[in-house]
C-alpha cells in the first residue's frame, strides 16, 4: 500500500485547500450564492502515455477553467473557459473547446435571442512540446483518432444579410444562412486544409482517411469525398441527387460504410453503401429490395457499426409508417381525435402513447457478412430485441422475445423467450421461455450463462453438447442479493465478465470473487482468496480498458472494495497467478471513484472525496 500512496498526487487538492480555509475563517450561512461557488469537475481526462492529465473546474453559475497538469514536472497550465479536451493521438497537442463567457450569454438570453442565434464557441489546439497555440472560431465540433495526429473539426460560417449596431437586432432578427466548413489539422507546420458546404464528416477510431459530405448546389445533390493524409488530397467517391448521412468507418480506415436517399427527408428510397479504401469503389449492400424482408426499409434512425475485426458490418431495417394525407377541407377542431383501447391489448393505453414515437422508429439489426458477401436477418417482429458479443466479432447473438409476456408487466415479473441467434447463416435456436432473471452468451459464444433465482443458482448450457450444468450449487455461499427487500425475484450480485477462449467465468458472491469452469472441469475457486469475506469488504472488477473483450488472467487485476462495516473504500491488486490475497493499494475513509487508466502506461487517475473533503483528482502509477 505505501508504495502506491507514495506515487499519488492531488491534482486539485488546492481547490479543496483555499474554500476550507476560506469556510473556517469565516462561517457564513448556506444561501444561493455559496452554491454559486461551488465546483465540479465534469471533464477529466488522461493521456495515452500517461504524462499529461487535462480537467475542466465548472462552478455552479460562472465561467469554468481547464487546467493541463504534467505529472511529472507537477507544473499546471490553466485555460480560461476551456471545455471538452482531448489528446491528439500522439500526444503532441491538447484539443478543447473555448466557451463563450456566461455574462455575455446570459444578457443575450434575457433580450430572448434564440438558442441557435447565440455566438459559438471557439477551438483550441495547443501544442504540448513548444507551447504554440492555434484558435479557430465558430466551433460546431471536433473530432480525433487515437494513432492519427490529425484533428477534424466544422465550423459554422454565417452569412448575414444587413448589418445593424443593436445587439438584439443583431443576433436575432436578422436573417442568416448557415453553411459548414471542414478544416483539418495536422501539424504547426503545415496549414489546415479547409473544406467548405459540409454537412457531415467522420474518421476512423485508430488512423486512416477522413470522409465528408458536401452539398452541392445543383439539383440538390450531394458528394462524398475522401482525404488522404498521406497526399494531401480529397477525392470524390460518390455523387448523387439527395442526401448522404451516418458516414462510419472501421477500426482502421478500410472500409467505409453510409446511407443515402433521394428523398431529403429519408422517409424512402434508403440504401446503404460501403467504400474500400483498397479499390476506391462504392458497392450498393442493401435497400429495400435486396432486403428479404417485405414492406421494410433501410433504417435511418439506426447508426451502422463495424466488428472490432472489420468482417462483419452491422445495420438495422424498419417498417416505415405512411402518414396519413393532411385533410385540407376540416378545421382542426372538426377533425375527431379518438384513442381506442381494449382489455385484450398486451400494454395499457397510457404506455401506448408514450412509446407511439419510439415504436415507429423501431429498428431491427442485421449484418453483413464481409467473407460471405451475404446479409443475414439478426431481429425481426417476432424476436426485437438482439444483443451482440465480443464488440461484433461474435458468430453467435442472443435475441428475446417479451411479446407475448407483455400483459403480465402490470403485476409480475418482465419475461422473455430467449433464442441464439448464428450470425453466420442466420438459424435461429430456442434456448428457454418465459425468462425473466439474468440471461447472457459467453464472448465466443459457447456457453449460454443463466441464473435461476428459484434456487439462486447460475448454470451454464454447453451449446455444442446441451449440457445445462449448476455452476454454484455446491458452494456455501449464497449468490443473490441478501438485501433484497423487494416483492420480486431477488437478483445476482452479477458477474465480473469471462476469461480467454470462455474458459472461466467470473462470478461475484456479496464479498468475494468466484472462478468456475462452465464445464465443470475443475472446481469451483474463490479468486480473491475470502479476502472480502474476512475484512468485510465488497470487492469487485476493475474494467480500466474500455475495449476489453475478455478478462486477461496473465495480468494483474484492478479491484475496488467497499466495507460493509465503516463504509470505507480502497482500490486493490489481485495477482490471479501468484495465489495470494489481494494487495492494498490506497483508500481508507473515503469515496473513490472515476476510476481510469492511461492506454500505454501503468497510470491511473480517480477522484477521492469525504463529506468534508472535496472529489479531488489523483493520479497514481
Amino acid at each position: 500500500m505505501r508504495s502506491f500512496q507514495c506515487k499519488l498526487i492531488g491534482i486539485t487538492s488546492w481547490v479543496l485547500i483555499i474554500c476550507f480555509s476560506q469556510l473556517m475563517a469565516q462561517k457564513k450561512p448556506l444561501t444561493d450564492e455559496v452554491f454559486e461557488n461551488w465546483n465540479s469537475i465534469p471533464h477529466k481526462i488522461i493521456s495515452s502515455n500517461g504524462k499529461y492529465v487535462a480537467y475542466t473546474v465548472q462552478p455552479a453559475r460562472g465561467d469554468g477553467k481547464l487546467h493541463l497538469f504534467d505529472i511529472s514536472s507537477q507544473q499546471e497550465v490553466v485555460f480560461e473557459r476551456g471545455a471538452n479536451p482531448a489528446f491528439s493521438g500522439t500526444n503532441h497537442c491538447l484539443i478543447f473547446r473555448v466557451k463563450q463567457p456566461f455574462d455575455t450569454l446570459r444578457k443575450l438570453r434575457l433580450k430572448k435571442v434564440k438558442e441557435s442565434s447565440l455566438p459559438s464557441d471557439s477551438l483550441f489546439i495547443f501544442s504540448l512540446t513548444h507551447d504554440s497555440i492555434l484558435k479557430f472560431a465558430n466551433l460546431e465540433s471536433f473530432k480525433t483518432m487515437e494513432e492519427s495526429p490529425l484533428v477534424c473539426f466544422k465550423r459554422k460560417l454565417v452569412h448575414k444579410d444587413t448589418i445593424s449596431t443593436d445587439s438584439a437586432q443583431k443576433y436575432n432578427s436578422l436573417k442568416t444562412k448557415n453553411s459548414y466548413s471542414l478544416d483539418i489539422f495536422e501539424s504547426f507546420d503545415k496549414p489546415c486544409q479547409s473544406f467548405s458546404n459540409i454537412e457531415e464528416y467522420a474518421l476512423p477510431k485508430l488512423k486512416g482517411p477522413v470522409a465528408f459530405v458536401q452539398k452541392l448546389p445543383k439539383n440538390d445533390s450531394s458528394a462524398l469525398f475522401i482525404y488522404q493524409p498521406s497526399v494531401n488530397k480529397a477525392v470524390k467517391v460518390f455523387h448523387a441527387r439527395g442526401k448522404i448521412k451516418n458516414l462510419v468507418w472501421d477500426e482502421t480506415g478500410t472500409i467505409l460504410s453510409f446511407v443515402h436517399s433521394y428523398d431529403t427527408s429519408f422517409r424512402s428510397k434508403i440504401c446503404l453503401f460501403i467504400y474500400r479504401v483498397n479499390n476506391n469503389k462504392c458497392q450498393l449492400i442493401a435497400d429495400s429490395t435486396i432486403l428479404s424482408v417485405p414492406n421494410a426499409s433501410i433504417s435511418p434512425y439506426y447508426n451502422p457499426w463495424f466488428s472490432q475485426n472489420g468482417e462483419k458490418l452491422y445495420f438495422a431495417y424498419y417498417f416505415p409508417i405512411e402518414e396519413p394525407p393532411a385533410d385540407t377541407l376540416h378545421l382542426s377542431e372538426e377533425i375527431a381525435k379518438v384513442d381506442v383501447w381494449s382489455w385484450t391489448d398486451p400494454l395499457l393505453q397510457s404506455e401506448q402513447l408514450k412509446n407511439l414515437e419510439n415504436e415507429k422508429k423501431r429498428s431491427y439489426i442485421s449484418v453483413y457478412d464481409f467473407k460471405k458477401e451475404k446479409i443475414v436477418i439478426a431481429a425481426r417482429d417476432t424476436i426485437p430485441q438482439v444483443r451482440i458479443y465480443s464488440r461484433g466479432n461474435a458468430r453467435y447473438a442472443l435475441g428475446k422475445n417479451p411479446l407475448p409476456y407483455y400483459p403480465l408487466k402490470s403485476w409480475d415479473n418482465n419475461f422473455s423467450d430467449c433464442y441464439l441467434i448464428d450470425l453466420e447463416t442466420g438459424k435461429i435456436r430456442l434456448l428457454e421461455k418465459k425468462v425473466s432473471d439474468f440471461a447472457s452468451l459467453s464472448p465466443n459464444g459457447r456457453f449460454y450463462l443463466r441464473y435461476q433465482s428459484n434456487d439462486s443458482t447460475w448454470y451454464a448450457l454447453n451449446l455444442k453438447t446441451d449440457e445445462f450444468l449448476p455452476l454454484t450449487k455446491a458452494i456455501s455461499v449464497s449468490f443473490a442479493l441478501e438485501d433484497f427487500d423487494m416483492p420480486c425475484s431477488v437478483p445476482p450480485y452479477g458477474i465480473a465478465g469471462w476469461t480467454k477462449n470462455d474458459e472461466f467465468v467470473l462470478i461475484y458472491d456479496k464479498y468475494d470473487i468466484w472462478k468456475i469452469n462452465p464445464q465443470g472441469k475443475q472446481p469451483p475457486e474463490n479468486l480473491t482468496h475470502f479476502y472480502g469475506r474476512k475484512n468485510k469488504l465488497r470487492l469487485r472488477y476493475l474494467k480500466t480498458n474500455p475495449d476489453e473483450i475478455y478478462i486477461d488472467m496473465e495480468k494483474p487485476l484492478m479491484l475496488s472494495g467497499y466495507s460493509y462495516t465503516n463504509k470505507d473504500m480502497f482500490i486493490l491488486n489481485l495477482i490471479p497467478q501468484s495465489n495470494s490475497e489481494p494487495n492494498l493499494l490506497t483508500g481508507g475513509k473515503c469515496r473513490i471513484g472515476n476510476f481510469t487508466k492511461s492506454k500505454d502506461s501503468e497510470n491511473y487517475l480517480f477522484t477521492k472525496e469525504t463529506f468534508q473533503q472535496y472529489p479531488d483528482l489523483w493520479c497514481a502509477q
